[in-house]
């Protein structure tokens, strides 16, 4: 019986000490994330990350472009330390954006950038705002709430000194210094799409002829370039300069080329080129058997907004009268001369027997 018990109690000791074990290991502090507070033995907290989220709407890719901050002190002590953090790698308030498609079938792409704290000598708690400052990126909007950054100084351990004598903790909130925990700042980036289409109708058009189309996007601000699918299924992509981006395009019967990713707010234009309404020119001589197509239009010039599909019908007829020998417009009154004719070949054959 004692051995027994002997045993049992062995037991009761190793579960105990696993248990507390455990209870140490859920009790440690949490690893530094976005949204949770992060903690630091020394005067100095350690670079919090934040997150910049673009929410895509008719498009798969963010703008390029830099995006500033103003961080502002809110609350602290005075004697404590007058430096305030910084934001971004470079510690400029300034963070770069690079223009980045969303992985296939995300509607939002997420970057990361850190928060720098200075050092702290006394005990404190110290508030700060980090503001987005809004840009002009067409298509774009910028996250008006600011977040809120509270490093909270404390002492150590009793006994402490030095710089292990400070412990600070970092925590964030969105909106205001009680708001939700969150570490993060939210754009918005609209884009739309534009198709371009071929028509061609009539007896003499041509269903071979690829016919020159000029496509014209004018957009001040634009920090993306449009994607173009081709009709033979090839892309390429079409940067702005000097606030306008323009492209030929070659488009036979049925064929169309598409434009995505483009900044809402650009306008653009269609325009086949003029010389297909008249005839075609060859060695300085017209060959007014050829071309000479009347030329219209489908939404050929618009705005393009968040979310929009348009499509511009470009359609050339050519059509003339076949020659069947007879010419119609005559036709009646050919057949009432006819009547006329026969009426009278049947009178006079009809008095000659009648004499007879």
């Amino acid at each position: 019986m004692k051995k027994f018990l002997a045993i049992l109690l062995a037991l009761v000791l190793c579960l105990s000490l696993g248990v507390t074990a455990f209870a140490a290991q859920d009790g440690e502090e949490p690893a530094a994330s976005s949204g949770n507070a992060q903690t630091t033995e020394g005067p100095t907290p350690g670079a919090y990350t934040v997150t910049k989220t673009y929410e895509l709407s008719g498009g798969d890719i963010t703008p390029a472009e830099t995006l500033e901050f103003s961080v502002d002190l809110v609350s602290g002590v005075p004697d404590g330390v007058s430096a305030v953090p910084t934001v971004g790698t470079n510690k400029d308030n300034k963070v770069a954006i690079t223009s980045t498609q969303a992985e296939d079938g995300e509607e939002s792409v997420d970057f990361t950038f850190p928060i720098n704290f200075p050092e702290y000598s006394k005990v404190g708690v110290y508030t700060y705002e980090i503001a987005e400052t809004a840009g002009t990126v067409a298509g774009e909007t910028y996250d008006e709430d600011p977040i809120y950054v509270v490093v909270t100084v404390t002492n150590a351990a009793s006994g402490t000194v030095g710089d292990d004598s400070l412990v600070t903790t970092v925590a964030v909130h969105k909106g205001s210094a009680t708001g939700d925990k969150d570490a993060s700042f939210t754009n918005k980036f609209g884009m739309g799409q534009l198709t371009v289409t071929k028509e061609v109708e009539g007896n003499l058009a041509s269903n071979e002829e690829e016919f020159a189309i000029t496509v014209t996007f004018t957009c001040e601000n634009a920090a993306s370039a449009i994607a173009v699918t081709n009709p033979d299924d090839s892309t390429e992509s079409l940067a702005f300069a000097d606030g306008e981006a323009k492209i030929v395009v070659y488009l036979k019967n049925g064929a169309s080329a598409t434009f995505a990713n483009i900044p809402a707010g650009t306008s653009y234009t269609v325009a086949e080129d003029s010389k297909y309404a008249g005839p075609k020119v060859e060695g300085g001589t017209a060959k007014t058997d050829e071309w000479c197509y009347t030329v219209s239009y489908e939404n050929e010039e618009g705005d393009i907004e968040a979310g929009s599909d348009i499509t511009c019908t470009v359609t050339n007829s050519k059509e003339t009268d076949i020659d069947t020998g007879v010419v119609l417009d005559s036709l009646p009154y050919v057949l009432a001369i006819a009547v006329v004719l026969s009426a009278a070949v049947l009178m006079f054959v009809s008095k000659r027997r009648s004499e007879v």
